[in-house]
């Protein structure tokens, strides 16, 4: 005993739908069944394109139970995966879907071309600064492009011209360096920002200042007994000793 599924897309015909689309709803529709060695494609309905499966008796229940979860919202994270997938190339095909199975008991819905669109927003310039280190300077024509990388973060849409260029080379793949310009932002659906374009007017190194420069600092300023101290960091480690004890 079989029943069937029926999947329904109504922006192709059998006779438009090209060959490879056709293989690729399938490939996602085993995906989305979760018993593909139990589901059988049938025949190709008349009109828009609707792809009817049977589905072998003993595995019904198991099908009906994912479909219905799928339908209600609690499905398991695999089959929302593929859900999102298959909804995702009716979008790119300007199409929405329909599956209907089991005595139309399971109806779910792929809004496709319907869904609301991401909100695009314009982008901000303002004034700024980026921070990282130079992995890359190139370009064939009077402006030149550079890659900056901060941590796990890579900016590869900053530019500058050729003079600024040449004082950048030797810091290639050398120390952290901050620069200075003119930014293009985008914010995402997501809510993250990314830049468009950074416009490199300035630079300047960042050197890594170590306690005994900071302590040297503090010295020169005068007006305090750390000028006369004849080991001013080993001063400074004692006393925070000190407070933790008393803490």
């Amino acid at each position: 005993m079989t029943r069937e599924i029926e999947f329904k897309v109504d922006s192709w015909t059998p006779a438009t739908i090209p060959l490879d689309r056709f293989g690729a709803y399938v490939i996602e529709l085993a995906k989305l069944y979760g018993e593909a060695g139990s589901v059988h494609f049938s025949r190709m309905k008349k009109g828009s394109v609707v792809f009817v499966s049977n589905v072998d008796d003993h595995a019904i229940p198991k099908i009906e139970r994912r479909l219905a979860d799928i339908q209600q919202g609690h499905a398991a994270k695999d089959a929302v995966d593929v859900y999102r997938r298959i909804d995702d190339m009716l979008a790119d095909d300007n199409a929405v879907g329909t599956l209907r199975g089991f005595e139309r008991r399971i109806v779910i819905t792929f809004p496709g071309r319907t869904r609301p669109k991401p909100v695009q927003y314009a982008a901000i310039r303002e004034d700024g600064y980026l921070e990282g280190e130079i992995i890359r300077i190139g370009g064939k024509d009077r402006s030149v492009h550079l890659t900056l990388q901060s941590g796990e973060t890579i900016y590869t849409a900053i530019e500058t011209n050729r003079d600024m260029a040449r004082r950048l080379g030797p810091l290639i793949f050398g120390p952290t360096i901050r620069i200075f310009g003119t930014g293009s932002w985008r914010r995402g659906p997501d809510g993250a920002w990314s830049l468009d374009r950074f416009i490199l007017r300035d630079f300047e190194p960042i050197g890594e200042s170590s306690l005994a420069d900071a302590i040297d600092g503090i010295r020169a300023i005068g007006g305090s007994e750390w000028g006369t101290e004849p080991n001013p960091v080993a001063a400074f480690v004692a006393a925070r000793a000190k407070g933790s004890e008393r803490r």
